[in-house]
């Protein structure tokens, strides 16, 4: 097959008037010497050595492959003589090293491990978990218990392994993203969401790196917490009013406000009681009002304590016990 080579993109002289060439382009035309081509019967032999040599490749691959298969028949057919001996153990275990040998001659040696969509989670971690020996072919790993394993890691949500021809192993992570931190038992845990704890944010080093992250507190407030965050980031003007959320009885919430007034919530239909307050707020600024509790559990009415007239001012400096 002949070489194919990059056409020559330079323009052609340009012509008078008449058709003739410039005498500057003639010029040029006349010092341009041009290379000798190779001798045809060169290029001729340089292919046909090229061509002896990938079909002697493809030979020699094709081979290996073809001894590796009557390898593993005849381990079949050894396994099945030490079956009916009685010896079953030792005939899996002998099988099962010797097909291994087999497909690693045949080109199947584990080389590569890639890992895809990590980024929190640790990829010394999940090649740890993986257990994938560089000794063995890419066949001796049971993708189900390796990828049971990469999901129990910290960070990782679900994960999935595969096997690449000839030599790699990818596992694709789907990380845990985080959605709030949840206070529980005098610790805090940074929730997902899904409302499940991401267990290396567990510690106080782990937890304080998501200090930003809405808090909710109480036991069973994990859970129906990503539907309160979901419900409070439709109503801006609330939200930016609330610390914290505290999960009261497993039924309902209680907002903690930053003016220190407790904003109570109903056991159902708390986005529209969010809505009433978000209105509230835009008409007469309640929330920012000095008062004790606002208290919406009554679906008929909305009960405001205000502080006493001898609470202490606040930390900004305004009074309390007075209408703003």
């Amino acid at each position: 097959m002949p070489k194919v080579t990059r056409a020559n993109s330079s323009r052609s002289p340009r012509k008078g008037r008449k058709g003739g060439a410039s005498p500057a382009s003639g010029r040029s035309a006349r010092n341009t010497r041009r290379a000798p081509a190779p001798p045809a019967f060169l290029s001729h032999v340089r292919n046909r050595a090229s061509a002896a040599l990938r079909a002697a490749h493809y030979r020699t691959s094709a081979a290996a492959r073809l001894v590796s298969i009557v390898c593993v028949l005849v381990i079949g057919g050894a396994v099945l003589i030490l079956m009916g001996f009685g010896r079953m153990e030792h005939a899996a275990a002998w099988a099962g090293a010797a097909a291994d040998e087999a497909l690693r001659g045949a080109g199947f040696r584990l080389e590569t491990v890639d890992v895809v969509g990590a980024e929190a989670a640790s990829f010394d971690q999940i090649r740890e978990a993986l257990a994938a020996d560089s000794g063995h072919s890419i066949f001796a790993l049971d993708l189900e218990q390796a990828r049971a394993r990469v999901e129990a890691l910290d960070w990782v949500g679900d994960a999935r392994v595969f096997r690449l021809l000839p030599n790699r192993i990818q596992v694709v992570v789907n990380e845990q993203t985080p959605l709030a931190r949840w206070q529980i038992d005098g610790a805090i845990v940074v929730i997902d969401v899904n409302g499940q704890p991401i267990n290396t944010a567990a510690s106080p080093d782990g937890a304080a790196r998501y200090a930003a992250l809405p808090l909710v507190v109480g036991e069973g407030a994990a859970g129906p917490a990503p539907a309160l965050i979901a419900a409070l980031r439709q109503f801006p003007d609330v939200a930016g009013h609330v610390e914290a959320a505290q999960r009261v009885g497993e039924r309902r919430w209680t907002l903690f406000l930053d003016s220190g007034a407790q904003l109570h919530l109903p056991e159902t239909d708390g986005e529209a009681a969010l809505a009433i307050v978000s209105e509230l707020q835009a008409r007469r600024g309640l929330l920012s009002a000095p008062a004790e509790s606002i208290d919406l559990r009554n679906p008929d009415q909305i009960v405001v304590r205000p502080l006493p007239e001898d609470a202490p001012d606040g930390a900004d400096g305004r009074p309390r016990g007075r209408e703003a």
